[in-house]
């Protein structure tokens, strides 16, 4: 049995995420990319919360 190669994995577990990200997309009603940049923003801010403690 061959194993997969790293870039191949990488390249599946990307687009899972992907396609899972869309699917929620399409559910509220937004874009992958708003979708994205309002959870980074909020990761960001968690981050930055945690820093200054």
């Amino acid at each position: 049995m061959a194993t997969k190669k790293p870039r191949l994995t990488i390249y599946l577990a990307s687009q899972e995420i992907l396609d899972k990200l869309q699917t929620i997309a399409d559910e509220q009603q937004r874009s992958v990319s708003n979708l994205v940049s309002v959870a980074l923003a909020e990761r960001i801010a968690e981050y930055e919360r945690g820093k200054n403690k």
